[in-house]
């Protein structure tokens, strides 16, 4: 999103707690940075200048799968509707099923909402299921990576998701590549790691 901003003309700052960016029309946020009391006293000052006019969050589904043990500061972004600025919440991949849920957990009423709609399938995407061994699961990834890398040849690429840091550090290792998780680097390395 940042690099469409830059390339919109959109003055866009990516949050980081250190020093806030007044300057930018567009400020992106970690859902975690987003309940913190330093984001709160710029969203405050913001609003004081006349130079909010709406919060935006995005991957909004985080609510749902926040725990007392995982990211408990997430369920916080009630706070945000209490802001008295628009808040909109935006996610590709919560079903409907679930919004009942999601604006229980925000305080919100159905009726006090817009909800809209769109397509978010892509057609870039594909999923699939590999039967494997649980024995040879990292020799199965590497046959699989493999296969897919000469499918989509650089500047393609590969993205393989686990659901542990200890699991994304295995297989980077296997994998000879990349790893990103929470506690991979500062922003700077993390920004070049997605790069």
């Amino acid at each position: 999103m940042r690099n469409r901003c830059v390339q919109a003309g959109i003055r866009c700052a990516e949050w980081d707690g250190r020093s806030p960016p007044f300057w930018a029309s567009i400020v992106l946020v970690t859902p975690e940075s987003a309940v913190t009391k330093a984001f709160s006293r710029f969203i405050n000052q913001k609003k004081m200048m006349r130079q909010l006019d709406r919060i935006v969050i995005d991957e909004c589904h985080v609510v749902l799968d926040s725990t007392e043990k995982w990211r408990p500061q997430v369920k916080q972004l009630v706070e945000m509707g209490e802001k008295g600025t628009q808040v909109v919440f935006l996610t590709a991949t919560m079903p409907p099923s679930e919004e009942g849920q999601f604006l229980r957990d925000m305080g919100m009423q159905r009726e006090e909402v817009q909800i809209f709609r769109d397509v978010t399938s892509r057609s870039n995407i594909q999923y699939s299921v590999v039967e494997y061994e649980r024995k040879r699961e990292e020799e199965a990834v590497k046959e699989l990576v493999e296969r897919k890398k000469g499918e989509y040849p650089v500047p393609g690429q590969v993205v393989v998701f686990v659901q542990s840091i200890a699991q994304a550090k295995k297989l980077g290792q296997v994998l000879d590549c990349q790893m990103y998780y929470r506690e991979v680097g500062t922003e700077e390395e993390k920004r070049r790691i997605l790069q």
